[in-house]
């Protein structure tokens, strides 16, 4: 997956793809408009991994570099600014072991169950492992943001997070099934209020929290209650508004 141009606490920006030519012919580095790509011997373009001269880069499908996270074989990687895989470092408070695989310092809860919500309800077992491995990500960086000392703090990033993932893509119902789901918004970017909703709650899972999903199945706006702190509050992906005490929308 490819988070571009990404900052490490705004990671999930969309990348817009465009048809662009390619400036430069040859086995090796070229550019096709802005973006890096690594041509074959036969001309065609790299995807996957790639080794050059001790570093390792990350080709999306169409052959664009990576800068950002890349999920690999169920484990998370970060790229560089200048594509290269981040290796036994800490980027701002996120540690990289010697292979390259994220390896946070607090554990996010493991294998947390639906508890209820009936998440990935027509999808297969593989797509809703694979929508987990990017609730269990944010979790894990919203749980390992030192900055994050309280309730509210943790759970307005995550909305906050969730918020990033539907930024650029559409407002889009049109994928049966993937709209409603934390899969439409992680994958498919097919998503509805009701799909970020479940994508919040889904990531708040794995922070160890509980929560009840507000105007489920009523054809209405919808959000979190959440238990912060002690106290009862809201968190609405939709423009990341997160607070203590009752949620108002105008919404209907």
């Amino acid at each position: 997956m490819n988070l571009k141009k990404a900052a490490i606490l705004s990671l999930f920006s969309a990348l817009c793809l465009g048809a662009l030519s390619i400036s430069a012919y040859g086995a090796g580095w070229s550019k096709e408009g802005e973006e890096y790509i690594y041509l074959k011997d036969d001309g065609s373009k790299t995807t996957g991994w790639l080794d050059d001269q001790g570093k390792r880069y990350y080709f999306q499908e169409d052959g664009w570099m990576v800068t950002g996270w890349v999920m690999s074989e169920g484990k998370w990687y970060y790229m560089t600014t200048d594509g290269s895989m981040a290796v036994n470092t800490t980027i701002s408070h996120y540690r990289f072991d010697e292979n390259g695989v994220y390896s946070p310092s607090i554990p996010t809860v493991q294998n947390p169950g639906d508890n209820g919500h009936n998440y990935y309800k027509g999808l297969s077992e593989a797509q809703a492992a694979e929508a987990d491995l990017h609730a269990q990500l944010l979790a894990s960086i919203v749980l390992n943001n030192p900055a994050n000392d309280t309730d509210l703090k943790k759970v307005k990033e995550a909305a906050q997070l969730i918020n990033l993932y539907c930024s650029k893509p559409p407002y889009d119902d049109s994928v049966e099934g993937d709209y409603r789901s934390p899969y439409g918004v992680f994958v498919t970017k097919s998503y509805s209020c009701a799909g970020e909703t479940r994508a919040l709650g889904r990531v708040l899972d794995f922070m160890g929290f509980s929560w009840t999903h507000k105007n489920e199945n009523q054809g209405r706006h919808q959000w979190v209650i959440v238990e912060m702190d002690g106290q009862t509050g809201y968190a609405d992906p939709q423009g990341a508004f997160v607070g203590y005490g009752e949620y108002w929308t105008p919404t209907i």
